[in-house]
């Protein structure tokens, strides 16, 4: 081989090295599995719950009772989750909560919903005998309220997710072990888009393009820092589960999925059939969480270690 083709094979390896990269961090989910803290699934009794208005289910704090209210049109992911592996859920979840700032007096945010967990679960508290490293599963689903209202929060998307990261080493100190990181969603393809800072006085196509940017930015950066933290703490079992990828391959094969519209809103409409719609309003309809639960669940599955 002369060294004009070396040269020429040279570039075709680091562009598809180059494309293998991107790949893994814009379309798959990750999976960091310890040698040291066996990962299975069929030992999770504990479902662990941090998010916003996506994985909310009511729930009373004091005594961690809920309700199983949501934003559906019937169950959310958590509640068909907890059914699929046979988990007790313990939700912190609350609507229009970001990572670390809060956007009003009624706002919980991540940091505020950690506390609450302290309170009730760290040692020496009321559930503390309720869980350990083995048996717990802690999901963290962030991103719509800190992407979509980031003029709020003055935060630059490195700062957002280096907080996020911050807070889950506070619960890795007291014990956490198993963690599921769920990427933001594509916002992009939300119904009522418009109502997001970045997307007020400007066209559609704008909107867009700036969601997708901020969303592949978001996403990124918790697959780079949940990398990094593994490195530190190689004892933890991370999983990052790309949302972005699993909702647009619903979207695209729209009714392979038993949907009649995946573009439009149910937007609670009492003649029509929530489930005949992938979003019931700002939010996926019932039918779409429990696919997306589903589909974690497989993941989880398959991970496992026996």
């Amino acid at each position: 081989m002369n060294k004009a083709n070396n040269i020429l094979l040279f570039i075709i390896l680091l562009w598809v090295g180059i494309k293998a990269n991107d790949r893994e961090l814009n379309d798959l989910s990750i999976i960091l599995l310890s040698n040291s803290t066996k990962f299975n699934y069929n030992e999770i009794k504990n479902l662990m719950i941090f998010g916003d208005s996506h994985s909310a289910v009511g729930t009373n704090y004091t005594d961690m009772s809920y309700s199983g209210k949501n934003l559906s049109g019937g169950k959310n992911w958590p509640l068909y989750l907890k059914e699929f592996n046979n988990m007790k859920l313990w939700n912190y979840a609350i609507g229009r909560a970001p990572i670390y700032e809060k956007l009003n007096n009624e706002t919980v945010d991540l940091k505020m919903q950690c506390e609450y967990f302290y309170k009730n679960m760290s040692k020496g508290k009321k559930y503390y005998n309720e869980w350990n490293i083995n048996n717990s599963l802690f999901t963290f689903w962030f991103g719509t309220i800190d992407i979509g209202f980031r003029n709020y929060n003055y935060k630059t998307i490195p700062e957002l997710v280096k907080n996020l990261f911050f807070l889950i080493k506070g619960m890795y100190d007291i014990g956490v072990r198993n963690i599921l990181i769920i990427g933001a969603p594509p916002l992009y393809r939300i119904p009522s888009r418009k109502n997001f800072i970045m997307c007020k006085n400007h066209s559609d196509d704008i909107c867009i393009k700036s969601l997708k940017k901020e969303v592949l930015s978001f996403n990124n950066e918790l697959i780079k820092s949940s990398k990094k933290f593994f490195k530190k703490n190689n004892d933890v079992n991370i999983i990052y589960y790309n949302s972005v990828n699993k909702f647009e391959n619903i979207i695209s094969n729209c009714h392979k999925y038993n949907f009649k519209d995946c573009i439009n809103s149910w937007g609670g409409k009492k003649n029509k059939n929530v489930n005949d719609y992938f979003w019931a309003n700002s939010h996926i309809s019932d039918l779409a969480n429990k696919i997306l639960a589903k589909d974690i669940n497989d993941l989880l599955k398959s991970i496992s270690k026996y």
